[in-house]
């Protein structure tokens, strides 16, 4: 179903971009940011994209289906 993955490929998007003001954020204030909740697949590809910036690290707290991400600028990486 093409509408189906232009809708993944278009989510995945908006989940880069998204993901991309946080880590800037987090890297200009020094303070974590927290993402809204995410299913696994999602948070998932958030943190596979943020593994390849190295100045943030990424983690998930809560409970499902509750859970978040969260980004944090990684020390020394300024």
């Amino acid at each position: 179903f093409r509408s189906a993955n232009g809708y993944r490929e278009r989510r995945a998007r908006a989940l880069r971009s998204e993901a991309e003001e946080a880590a800037d954020e987090a890297v200009a204030t020094g303070k974590a940011v927290e993402l809204a909740a995410l299913p696994p697949f999602e948070r998932r590809l958030v943190h596979e994209y943020m593994r390849e910036r190295g100045d943030v690290d990424t983690h998930s707290e809560g409970d499902e289906p509750d859970r978040y991400l969260i980004i944090t600028p990684r020390r020394g990486a300024e």
